[in-house]
């Protein structure tokens, strides 16, 4: 139902619904960062940034994550904060680079 509503682009019915949902399951890591797209898509980049930022703290193995930090600093930029977002974009670099390379 939710996926629906967000490609028929109801998607503040889909955040309602989707709200609802996580009342059953408020520690699901992987609902928070669905969410936080949600509110990305409506532009409301706020609360987007938070539910982003919760994600990341709530599993530091979390399958997405590598991802939700792009989308965290995609979120950052549109919301008017490109130093934040390029801050983060280069700490990814950085931690890349050593994993990669090494120290």
């Amino acid at each position: 139902m939710v996926e629906i509503m967000v490609q028929h682009g109801d998607i503040e019915d889909a955040i309602r619904e989707f709200v609802l949902i996580m009342a059953d399951s408020p520690d699901n890591v992987e609902y928070h960062l669905h969410l936080a797209r949600m509110h990305s898509w409506a532009q409301k980049y706020e609360l987007a940034i938070d539910l982003y930022r919760k994600y990341l703290e709530m599993d530091i193995d979390a399958p997405a994550r590598e991802q939700a930090t792009f989308e965290l600093a995609a979120v950052l930029a549109w919301s008017g904060q490109p130093g934040a977002s390029a801050r983060m974009l280069m700490e990814m670099v950085e931690k890349k680079s050593t994993e990669f390379i090494g120290p």
